[in-house]
């Protein structure tokens, strides 16, 4: 199974189950902050992301991660990847993002006059049957 490829020692007690839907987002629409409780990885495919339209937006459609461990990123010395308080992407068509399902994220509206479509998926270990 996929759960024995990413964790090879898994014990043939625990299973991996998956679960996913499509997101097809019109003009204006888009996804709050939230995490997936319960789960353990989440992943999003970009289906269709449409490019921006002009130069004001450049953030039409991005995921946007925010740091789970609160003021570390808006006290930190330095701006690193690893301190900021949010990671914002907009990948591309054809992009897969993986990440741990605690992390809080959301879209930015889709300020583009086409959908945007993507395919969101959740992991998690349960004990079998």
């Amino acid at each position: 199974s996929a759960g024995r490829k990413l964790i090879p020692d898994l014990p043939e007690s625990i299973e991996c189950r998956h679960e996913g839907w499509v997101n097809v987002n019109p003009t204006h629409a888009m996804n709050a902050p939230h995490d997936h409780a319960g789960m353990f990885w989440s992943g999003c495919y970009y289906v269709k992301l449409p490019p921006p339209e002009d130069e004001e937006d450049k953030l039409s459609g991005a995921i946007e991660f925010i740091d789970p461990r609160g003021s570390i990123g808006s006290s930190a010395l330095l701006e690193t990847p690893l301190t900021r308080p949010k990671f914002t992407a907009r990948p591309a068509s054809g992009v897969c993002l993986l990440w741990p399902s605690f992390v809080k994220h959301w879209v930015h509206p889709n300020r583009s006059s086409e959908e945007r479509v993507t395919v969101a998926f959740n992991s998690r270990y349960v004990r079998s049957a």
